[in-house]
C-alpha cells in the first residue's frame, strides 16, 4: 500500500528500550483502492507486560463527510492487523490470530481526524465570537466527534 503523508514515529527512553518486545507496524488505506492520503499507520509493542498501540490516522475531509469519517474509523479498527498478538509470547505467535487495534492494553489514536463543528458558513461569526471570549462550551455542542461518540457511531471504546 502507498499512503501519502502519513508518518508515525514512537520514541522510547534508552534505559527501557531493551524491554520493548514484539515491535510491529501496520498500515491500511481508506481511499479508493486503498491508496492515497486517507487511512492509517500504526506501531505496536509490548512493554513490561502491557501492550501498546499507536495509530496515526487521516480520515475523510469536509464537514459533510461525517459518515465517511466514521466508516474510515471502523475500517481502521476492524481491518488493521499486526503479526504479533498482545496475548502471546514470541513462541506462540504463529498459532494465534493477528492482533487488531482494540486488542491492546493502551491505545493512542491520533492524527488528522477531520471532525468539524457542525455549523454552516453563515454561523462562522458565532465561532469567532465564542473563540475570542474563550466560551468553548458553546462550541462543543456542535462538535462532530463528540456527537458521533454520543450516537455510538465511532470511538465508543475510548475515553
Amino acid at each position: 500500500k502507498h499512503l501519502v503523508g502519513l508518518l508515525l514515529v514512537v520514541f522510547v527512553r534508552k534505559d527501557i528500550y531493551k524491554f520493548v518486545l514484539d515491535i510491529d507496524k501496520a498500515s491500511i488505506g481508506c481511499g479508493t483502492g486503498g491508496v492515497g492520503n486517507k487511512g492509517a499507520v500504526a506501531i505496536r509493542f509490548n512493554l513490561f507486560g502491557s501492550s501498546f498501540c499507536f495509530v496515526n490516522a487521516h480520515l475523510a475531509a469536509h464537514r459533510e463527510n461525517n459518515s465517511q469519517r466514521n466508516s474510515d474509523y471502523h475500517r481502521i479498527i476492524s481491518k488493521m492487523q499486526f503479526r504479533y498478538s498482545p496475548f502471546t509470547s514470541n513462541a506462540e505467535k504463529t498459532s494465534q490470530r493477528a492482533a487488531r487495534v482494540l486488542d491492546h492494553d493502551y491505545i493512542f489514536f491520533l492524527g488528522d481526524l477531520n471532525f468539524r463543528l457542525n455549523l454552516n458558513d453563515e454561523k462562522l461569526w458565532m465561532v469567532y465570537s465564542n473563540i475570542s471570549r474563550k466560551e468553548w462550551g458553546n462550541l462543543i455542542k456542535y462538535d462532530q466527534l463528540n456527537a458521533a461518540r454520543e450516537e455510538g457511531a465511532c470511538f465508543t471504546d475510548f475515553e
